[in-house]
């Protein structure tokens, strides 16, 4: 019985550590696309070049590209913080 309960813990944690990888990918995915939108703006890039550029749906741009002109004050890495916060 005892070693039935150390394999459960073990692939528990096999599990664990699977899903936060892929959360962290996730995550570095987004930081990435939100620092490319971030540039391409400043460059006076249009919404409709940045998808393009990107070559991403607008539906995946479209928050990203809000929350950058929303927050277009704020330092690259305050905006990902923030929007990480927010998107957890």
């Amino acid at each position: 019985m005892c070693k039935a309960l150390e394999e459960l813990e073990e692939k528990g944690r096999q599990e664990g550590r699977l899903e936060g990888r892929l959360e962290g990918r996730l995550q570095g995915q987004t930081e990435n696309k939100l620092k490319l939108i971030v540039k391409k703006i400043h460059k006076n890039k249009s919404f409709d070049q940045i998808v393009d550029e990107l070559e991403e749906d607008a539906d995946v741009v479209q928050p990203l590209y809000d929350f950058v002109l929303k927050h277009i004050d704020w330092s690259e890495d305050e905006m990902v913080q923030k929007y990480l916060e927010n998107i957890e």
